[in-house]
């Protein structure tokens, strides 16, 4: 099989080229690599000036992805390494929120607000994770889930206070705060 390379050398802008689709919202983004998508692709963001360099793409759950594989649900590509995500704008991080939103079919909306409200940090002892936020409006419900392909969330903890300390146990967790107590 000719499998085409997926990441390339990095780039601190992007254009974007279908500001119709529902993740498209906004238009900055720094250092991001690009890919080439495959199958059915639906093309949002490219390298300025060449629509061969995608940096965001997304496929629904059906199409057809590289090789021929069907997509279970829906995928988003975004080229995003670790120092790359800690790169972005105010701007870049609504995209990225708003990709994965529409990835999980969930909306921005978080009970007072747009989630972007809430601007989230994350600090760990090793021993407990400590999730601090800023914005939104009390009361905040914690939410936790073991996999973001679970339907629903699982309700952690509420409080007025703008953190909590949650122990670190074996296996995967994913975390988000509701304001509003929604």
């Amino acid at each position: 099989m000719d499998l085409k390379p997926v990441f390339h050398s990095f780039r601190r802008k992007l254009e974007i080229v279908n500001a119709t689709h529902p993740i498209t919202i906004f238009n900055t983004a720094d250092s991001m690599a690009w890919g080439y998508p495959e199958g059915e692709a639906t093309i949002l963001a490219t390298v300025p000036g060449d629509l061969d360099q995608a940096v965001l793409y997304a496929y629904e759950k059906g199409d057809e992805m590289l090789g021929g594989f069907t997509a279970p649900a829906r995928r988003v590509s975004a080229f995003l390494s670790d120092g790359a995500f800690l790169a972005l704008n105010e701007d870049g991080m609504k995209l990225f929120n708003a990709a994965l939103a529409w990835a999980l079919d969930e909306t921005l909306q978080s009970g007072g607000g747009d989630a972007s409200d809430l601007q989230l940090s994350v600090s760990s002892d090793g021993a407990r994770l400590t999730i601090s936020w800023e914005g939104g409006n009390a009361p905040y419900t914690v939410q936790s889930k073991s996999s973001l392909s679970d339907a629903s969330w699982t309700d952690n903890q509420t409080t007025d206070a703008t953190s909590v300390a949650i122990p670190i146990e074996s296996g995967n967790a994913f975390f988000r705060v509701v304001s509003g107590g929604q």
